[in-house]
């Protein structure tokens, strides 16, 4: 919480990708930012956009799976044999 009272909330940043025979745009998520005190904002990247623009969203929380099931996570994958030894 902030000196407010109010929770922060973490952004989202995007940047809207327009390609020729594509009838929508699409949105890759580039990185985070957070909003200061001051109401300055930090961004924090992971890659930079092409076109040079970004969009700042807060951020939505919405459950992965929206019709109730639940998943197992992940097992590990089977060995496999390279003549020789085997990686796991």
């Amino acid at each position: 919480m902030d000196d407010n009272g109010t929770t922060k909330k973490q952004r989202n940043v995007y940047a809207i990708v327009e390609k020729p025979g594509l009838k929508k745009a699409f949105w890759v998520k580039l990185g985070i930012a957070h909003v200061n005190h001051d109401q300055s904002i930090n961004v924090y990247l992971d890659a930079l956009p092409m076109g040079g623009k970004l969009q700042i969203r807060e951020e939505e929380v919405r459950p992965r799976h929206t019709n109730g099931e639940t998943r197992a996570p992940a097992a590990m994958p089977a060995a496999f044999d390279l003549g020789g030894g085997s990686i796991q």
